[in-house]
């Protein structure tokens, strides 16, 4: 399940060539009581993509059924894509490593695993939601596991805009935006409201617009 905006990064990454040939869709199935916008198979298509849904049981938007925390199921799949796409699914599984792992062992070398999740959000049960991946786990993850990423690769997608990690955490989520930085960038009365609602909350991201809405991450396969 997905919000518009993580469609428009999705677009942005297709018109700029890192999704391109096939793709595959972790977790695409179209749920009826879903809020969101369904699945990215009409996007890809658009961009000439050859797109393929997978979620771990069959529904609206299923082509082949994977289990992506079991390694016997991602490897009977018996391919590799050019783009695999994980689109809101990382919070809702109990080992994301591994999963993400297992999404990176399809991904065809020189291809891209494309992350998407929430990083200021409130908790959604679909049907359990455990974590909220952020920068650092990428930056990590991409150097143990022989991947390449890096914050510039990386987006903040902030309610109504993509904002480069870079621009608005200084390279680092540890460094989170001036308030003053944050008002030029949201306007004053939704940083200072969105400021108490981080500190009743007590979440992550003090300066951004609450809730921020995601996080988008590119994670490479080397050639």
């Amino acid at each position: 399940m997905s919000v518009e905006l993580d469609y428009t990064y999705l677009e942005q990454l297709l018109r700029d060539g890192v999704i391109a040939g096939s793709a595959i869709e972790i977790g695409s199935r179209i749920w009826p009581i879903s809020a969101g916008t369904g699945n990215a198979r009409e996007l890809c298509r658009r961009f000439g993509v050859d797109w393929t849904g997978a979620d771990i049981e069959h529904g609206d938007g299923v082509d082949v059924i994977v289990d992506i925390l079991d390694p016997a199921s991602v490897s009977s799949l018996g391919r590799k894509w050019d783009a695999v796409l994980v689109m809101n699914l990382l919070e809702h599984v109990y080992d994301p490593i591994s999963a993400l792992r297992n999404c990176c062992e399809i991904t065809a070398p020189g291809g891209a695993c494309v992350v998407v999740g929430p990083a200021v959000w409130p908790i959604h049960d679909f049907p359990q939601d455990f974590w909220r991946p952020l920068p650092d786990f990428f930056l990590e993850f991409a150097r143990r596991e022989g991947m390449e990423t890096d914050t510039a690769s990386m987006y903040y997608l902030a309610l109504d805009r993509l904002i480069p990690v870079d621009e608005l955490t200084e390279g680092t989520q540890k460094h989170l935006p001036s308030k003053g930085h944050a008002e030029r960038l949201f306007g004053r009365r939704r940083a200072v409201v969105s400021r108490y609602a981080h500190f009743a909350l007590n979440t992550y991201g003090r300066e951004f617009a609450f809730p921020l809405s995601g996080l988008g991450v590119v994670l490479r396969k080397p050639a």
